[in-house]
This record gives structure tokens, sequence and C-alpha cells, in this order.
């Protein structure tokens, strides 16, 4: 009898163990049908993401390319400077031309009479005077002639201690337009009468000697 009943205790207690590990390994596949699921999800969001990124960056890449702009990429605390090769064409280069390209060489292909213009513009933004950073200034091309080029951009992060840490922007062609500009203002000197333009300030920013 003592026999018997201690196979039976025995039987009992292998059966629970038994029951035991069946409940663990339901709580086992249970946890893992949970973590699949949540993969899953965080999958499809992550593709959703990529899909939203990739249409950003196409719908960027058509601003540009009908704005015909050049874009441009400041890392301050060393100068570093990356551009595009649009932003290299607008001067007549080839991008492997102008590489690697720093602040200072770019400084170099600026007017002389026309950066302090550009330090001006670019020390207001950085000093939020203004929220963003434009100018317009004359470069020199590739074949010795000068190019008037717009340039737009912002800070685009900064260090713990408030410093400017990189800025992006663009590079547009305005050559055109100020040639344009220069032959009306000779025809308007040249006029009879008195004649004198006005921004949209109102603010008198050329008249003739009439």
């Amino acid at each position: 009898g003592d026999t018997f009943n201690r196979m039976a205790t025995t039987v009992a207690a292998e059966i629970d163990q038994a029951r035991g590990h069946a409940t663990q390994a339901e709580k086992a596949k249970e946890q893992a049908e949970d973590a699949n699921r949540e993969l899953s999800r965080l999958a499809m969001n992550l593709r959703n993401a990529e899909a939203r990124l990739r249409e950003e960056s196409q719908r960027l890449k058509n601003i540009l390319l009908g704005t015909d702009a050049g874009t441009w990429e400041l890392h301050l605390p060393d100068g570093r400077l990356v551009i595009s090769e649009r932003w290299a064409q607008l001067v007549g280069y080839t991008l492997e031309e102008l590489l690697p390209l720093t602040q200072e060489r770019w400084e170099s292909f600026v007017h002389v009479e026309d950066l302090p213009r550009v330090h001006q513009a670019v020390q207001k933004h950085f000093d939020g005077l203004a929220s963003r950073y434009t100018c317009e200034f004359r470069m020199r091309h590739k074949a010795g002639h000068w190019v008037w080029i717009l340039s737009g951009g912002a800070v685009m992060s900064r260090l713990e201690d408030g410093t400017p840490e990189s800025m992006s922007g663009t590079h547009v062609d305005i050559h055109e337009e100020k040639v344009a500009e220069a032959q009306l203002r000779n025809i308007l000197a040249e006029m009879p009468v008195g004649v004198c333009q006005v921004d949209d300030t109102g603010a008198m920013f050329f008249r003739n000697a009439r």
C-alpha cells in the first residue's frame, strides 16, 4: 500500500510539473506572439515613415530643380562646407573640382566689396534679429567674370551654449536680374525728369540727378 501511495504521489507530482511546464510554454508562446505583433507594427510604421521620407525627399528635389538652386550645408566648428553639383555649376566648376570645400575657400570666391555685407547678414541671423539669412553678392566664375548670387539659409543646430553649429541653405543665380536692374537704372539716370525708386518699406534706394 505504501509503495502504491508513493508511486501515486510521484506520478501526481510529475503530472503537476508537466502541467506547469505546459502553462509556461503557453505563456512563452503568447509572449512570442505579442512580440511578433509588436514587431509587425513597428515594421509597418517604419515602412510608412520610409515612404513619407522618400516622398519628402522627392518633393524637395523637385523644388530645387524647379528653382534651379544649388544647396549648401555649413558645419561651423571646422568650417566644412558640403555643396551640391548645381552649386558648383553656378560658378563654372564641377563638384569634384571644388572638393574639399571650406568656408574660408568659399569666401575667396566672393567679391571683396560684398563680403562684409555677407558677414553682417549671417551675424544678424545668428543674433536672432532675422529669422533667416539672406544676401545678394557676387562670386567669381571659373571663366573670370562675376556672377550675382542670391543666398539664403538658416541655422539648423546649435551647441549646448547656444552657439550655431550648422547652417543649410541655397544659392540661386540672379545675374540676369541684376544686369537688367543695372540697365534700368542707367536708363532712369538719363531721363530728363526726376525719378526715384523705393522698396517695399517705402525707403528710397535710387534717384537720378534731376
